[in-house]
């Protein structure tokens, strides 16, 4: 299973650094739909890793219960996308009022299936990603400690900033897709690295 899980994961990585590299062309091109329809084939593929990483580790309960968060959290991801997906394939055939597009696409990608959703996906990874580094201090294993902390840090830097994004309330430090993106990747090229 663990093996099956890493190629799996790696060809989400795969996946996930095309889409890194193209994403402003397929904006340009007002592929949206495609954007959210290969991320939720990314987040679905990545899917089985919490639980390669429960049955490499003997079934610690830590990570047993990390991967329950983590879990969710993919399944959340990959349900938002592929419905923002659809909602998006949906809407470029049938609105063709500008302006009504807009405001539906705002309603529906920003209200009732974007930012809120996808910010408690974030959280849920948040209490995943504390797990995992509990489990490596539990193990003495202090360097992926450290790295574990290091993506805990990002990620705690970050969910006060998409509340504030999503609440509008102050916060100093602005969402930065791009870093979001990025830690997002080495978060699970680094799952890929405790599974080997």
């Amino acid at each position: 299973m663990v093996k099956i899980s890493m190629v799996m994961g790696l060809m989400a990585i795969l996946l996930y650094l095309y889409l890194f590299m193209s994403v402003k062309k397929h904006l340009k091109a007002e592929r949206g739909a495609l954007i959210h329809l290969i991320l939720s084939m990314v987040y679905t593929l990545w899917l089985p890793l919490p639980l390669a990483l429960v049955f490499k580790n003997d079934l610690d309960h830590l990570l047993i219960l990390g991967g329950l968060f983590g879990g969710l959290s993919l399944v959340v991801g990959a349900l938002v996308m592929i419905v923002q997906a659809s909602h998006l394939s949906y809407a470029c055939k049938h609105l063709k009022e500008e302006t009504y597009y807009d405001q539906v696409n705002g309603w529906v990608l920003n209200g009732l299936i974007g930012s809120q959703v996808e910010l408690y996906a974030g959280v849920l990874k948040f209490i995943w990603i504390l797990f995992v580094t509990l489990y490596h201090l539990s193990q003495s294993a202090w360097f992926l400690a450290a790295v574990s902390a290091a993506f805990l840090l990002v990620n705690a830097l970050y969910i006060p900033s998409l509340i504030s994004d999503n609440l509008k309330v102050d916060w100093r430090l602005k969402t930065n897709q791009v870093i979001i993106h990025l830690e997002t990747l080495l978060w699970y090229g680094f799952v890929l690295y405790l599974l080997v």
